[in-house]
């Protein structure tokens, strides 16, 4: 939480978020890199991205190793949401999250982080799914609002 002040230590937590198995490092390693600066490096971001997408278990995994999965891709989107200030962001990753994750909150952090990124087609993916959700997510419906 100190910030900029921190940014040396953006390649070590990468390094070790990367090659770590634990899924709760790497959702650890996620919020470090996401309250240290909004400008971490393209690494830093590919990174965040990476457990975005391909932090999973399979359906025969104990629960708890779901959940800490889970959590680490919540980690993930929330910590772009953080960056969204970044120009390295891409949207096909968020896209993807916002539509294919099994989890609400990562679906939403997704969607928070596309419409803080503000660009053109980052705003078309919002409005998109806005439109075809009415609002709600793709989990969420009047009928089943839980």
């Amino acid at each position: 939480m100190i910030g900029k002040n921190a940014a040396e230590a953006v390649p070590l937590i990468v390094q070790v978020g990367k090659s770590n198995p634990s899924y709760q490092v790497k959702r650890y390693c996620c919020e470090a890199l996401s309250m240290i600066c909004s400008n971490v490096d393209s690494a830093a971001i590919d990174f965040i991205q990476d457990v975005l997408l391909n932090t999973k278990t399979d359906s025969f995994a104990p629960s708890n190793q779901q959940k800490d999965a889970d959590h680490a891709r919540y980690m993930a989107a929330l910590s772009l949401c953080r960056l969204a200030s970044s120009t390295n962001i891409a949207v096909g990753p968020l896209k993807e999250a916002l539509y294919k994750d099994s989890n609400r909150y990562v679906n939403g952090f997704a969607l928070l982080a596309l419409k803080m990124l503000g660009t053109e087609e980052s705003v078309i993916v919002v409005d998109e799914y806005t439109n075809k959700t009415g609002g709600y997510c793709l989990k969420t419906s009047v009928d089943d609002p839980w």
